[in-house]
């Protein structure tokens, strides 16, 4: 019950934004990830999504706080696309996005760097869990080819 509430909650939150949302900002997603690189700690608080949100905001991009894998759907109102998983290359900015799960409620989200990723802390992979959950990896529109 605790959960459908939450989830209604966020869905309520992002349907009350989605007509205040503005996709045409200058976006610097650069500045971004050295702001999440600069601002990490040594180990996780626990706090990935708080960290890149305001990675985001450091970059331009006028994003709210969310749950880690509510952030698959409000990505994409502030102009990222998904990238394909074949032949994937990250590139600066990137974000990864990993579904919730019985054992990690919140789900997960990082930024791609340009050499490693970044959440709460600097990550060893993209993966941060010891076994491999469903995820998404999102690229802002202006980035894409």
């Amino acid at each position: 019950m605790k959960k459908a509430i939450i989830f209604l909650g966020v869905l309520v939150l992002l349907y009350i934004g989605t007509p205040f949302l503005v996709t045409n900002y200058p976006l610097d997603m650069k500045r971004a990830a050295r702001f999440a690189t600069k601002n990490a700690a040594p180990r996780s608080k626990t706090c990935c999504a708080w960290y890149v949100m305001r990675a985001l905001q450091e970059g331009g991009c006028p994003i709210s706080i969310y749950p880690a894998w509510a952030y698959e759907h409000v990505l994409p109102l502030h102009g990222f696309k998904e990238v394909g998983k074949k032949n994937y290359s990250p590139k600066t900015g990137d974000i990864v996005v990993i579904e919730r799960s019985k054992k990690h409620i919140w789900g997960h989200i990082a930024i791609f760097n340009g050499k490693i990723w970044v959440s709460d802390f600097k990550q060893r992979s993209m993966n941060v869990y010891k076994r491999t959950y469903p995820y998404k990896i999102y690229r802002h529109r202006t980035l894409c080819p």
